[in-house]
């Protein structure tokens, strides 16, 4: 702590209940009772809870979600890790299954590891069970992925062993013997004339095929009618290699049924040569494994939703560490600027520079009174708790205000604000919502314009009323225009550097126009071009 404290200085180290607040596994600290006392961030995320509903509540007696099999093993491997723990000891559960509740589809299967310690507080502030909560449901699906897998391969070994094993008996028996042990183990068996291409099978051959016992079987057939479409060429590329290089050939194809339905088969075989070296005939043999092959298809349709979901938490985790940090620099330098002017004010008597140090201090304030209102309006429109009171708005009074507050701050920057257009129009909905949707689509068209001019004005389009905010500053690459409006993320021109912010203010301007029952578009024709968002609400009558 001295070596922190020397390095980064007491006014940027952390508190330890912040650090251990944002530390990124999942923890539970109880009391010698085993009721909770402390959550970390990390588990609320990974229960869905909050630290409200677990306060005081015994450990034993919070997440009951299974039935009562899975709860009586959840409280078996809770005290298998806490029973007789030792202070300097730490103890790892074996993974138990649990399951837990979605917002859409029910109860879902999941598995959760345990790890314990214990801490002794000093100056004999108390003992207390530290508890790492991981899920590990991924892990265990992988490994039973990879049973499974193991399982296929063995099966498909098997299976080569016994078709091995019936091709010896074709050898010994006679062709009967042959069909009968064939048709008990659900094989067919075939012989192909390459010259003709006559066929001759078992039945349990026409059976896998998708055909009666009484049918006939032909090459011209079975590629005019019975593989699918979509297979025949690659199989008979495959036949071709084959005899060409004296070895024998495995292959899968569909075979289309009655009333859309596809079977999937396995064939194999070898061709037969004369004293010349040239091919003969080909002998084989064919399996129905459509059971097997909708569960690998089934498995590998999991395994993409899997890569894909993976995908997605990447992605949500980069775009959360990119607003951790902007809320880190962007709330830590209106305060510094804050306190660097208090300071001076304490420390001098000019007077001179008092009007500008309050005007530096409260345009600060301001920002960060902006940024905290950006960061509670996101949290309760996640949470569901957004509140909208729809009245009468006259649209065009609204707009005029939020210009004239915002004059001399666009002003200050050399930018002309000017409204072309204020057609009357009255909608219905929240004054003060519909004045931030104003409000951020004008900061933000200052924000992002060095020179130029911004234009706003209202008009009508049918029953829709249309909020225009048009700018002549650095404008919207092609490929940003689709993310423009997503949560945390922000526009960053060559130009311009670095512009604060924290990445909310579109996302909150769609979100609030979406509540309004309207639409929001945006337009630009790439980098240096300027910029003109478009809003669309219903008008009254």
């Amino acid at each position: 702590m001295d070596q922190l404290i020397k390095t980064f200085g007491t006014a940027a180290l952390p508190d330890p209940a912040t650090l251990f607040a944002l530390l990124v596994d999942a923890y539970v600290v109880m009391d010698i009772n085993h009721r909770i006392v402390f959550v970390n961030q990390s588990y609320l995320h990974l229960t869905g809870q909050t630290e409200d509903a677990l306060l005081g509540i015994s450990i034993f007696e919070i997440n009951q979600h299974g039935d009562a099999a899975q709860s009586a093993a959840r409280v078996d491997c809770i005290e298998s890790v806490l029973t007789d723990l030792k202070p300097g000891q730490t103890r790892s559960s074996v993974y138990f299954h649990a399951d837990w509740p979605t917002e859409s589809d029910g109860l879902v299967q999941r598995f959760w590891k345990l790890k314990a310690s214990i801490i002794d507080l000093p100056a004999d502030a108390g003992r207390y069970y530290v508890l790492r909560v991981s899920d590990v449901t991924s892990r265990v699906q992988e490994r039973e992925v990879e049973q499974r897998d193991k399982a296929r391969l063995r099966s498909q070994a098997q299976l080569r062993q016994i078709v091995a094993v019936e091709k010896e008996k074709q050898l010994r028996e006679s062709r009967e013997q042959l069909s009968e042990v064939l048709t008990f183990a659900k094989v067919g068996a075939w012989q192909r004339d390459i010259a003709t291409g006559a066929v001759v099978c078992t039945d349990q051959c026409k059976l896998n095929m998708g055909i009666a016992v009484e049918e006939e079987l032909s090459e011209k057939r079975l590629f005019a009618e019975l593989i699918h479409r979509g297979d025949r060429r690659r199989i008979r590329a495959e036949l071709i290699a084959s005899i060409a290089e004296h070895r024998d050939y495995e292959v899968e194809y569909r075979v289309p049924g009655r009333a859309g339905t596809t079977r999937w088969v396995l064939a194999g075989g070898r061709a037969r040569y004369d004293e010349n070296g040239y091919p003969t005939h080909m002998l084989g043999f064919t399996l129905d494994i459509s059971v097997r092959k909708e569960k690998e298809l089934e498995q590998q349709r999991i395994a993409g939703s899997e890569r894909a979901a993976r995908e997605r938490s990447e992605e949500n985790a980069r775009a959360m560490d990119h607003f951790l940090t902007a809320v880190s620099h962007e709330l830590r330098s209106p305060i510094g600027v804050i306190i660097n002017w208090t300071e001076l004010l304490s420390r001098s008597g000019d007077k001179i520079g008092l009007s500008r140090a309050t005007d530096t201090i409260q345009r600060n304030a301001k920002q960060l009174s902006l940024m905290v209102d950006d960061l509670l309006d996101s949290g309760a429109i996640v949470s569901g708790k957004l509140s909208i009171q729809f009245a009468r708005v006259a649209l065009d009074t609204l707009v005029s205000d939020v210009i004239n507050d915002l004059r001399p701050q666009a002003e200050h920057k050399g930018l002309d604000v000017t409204c072309l257009q204020l057609e009357p129009s009255l909608v219905q909905g929240d004054a003060a919502r519909l004045k931030q949707i104003v409000w951020n689509l004008v900061t933000n068209a200052i924000k992002f314009c060095d020179a130029g001019k911004i234009e706003v004005s209202v008009s009508h389009v049918g029953m829709q009323a249309i909020v225009t905010v048009r700018d002549t500053g650095c404008g919207i690459a092609p490929e940003a225009i689709t993310t423009i409006f997503d949560r945390f993320e922000q526009i960053r021109p060559k130009s311009s550097g670095r512009v604060s912010g924290l990445g909310l203010g579109l996302w909150l301007v769609k979100t609030l126009v979406e509540r309004h029952h309207g639409t929001i578009e945006v337009q630009s024709d790439g980098e240096g071009y300027g910029t003109t968002f478009l809003v669309s609400l219903p008008r009254e009558a």
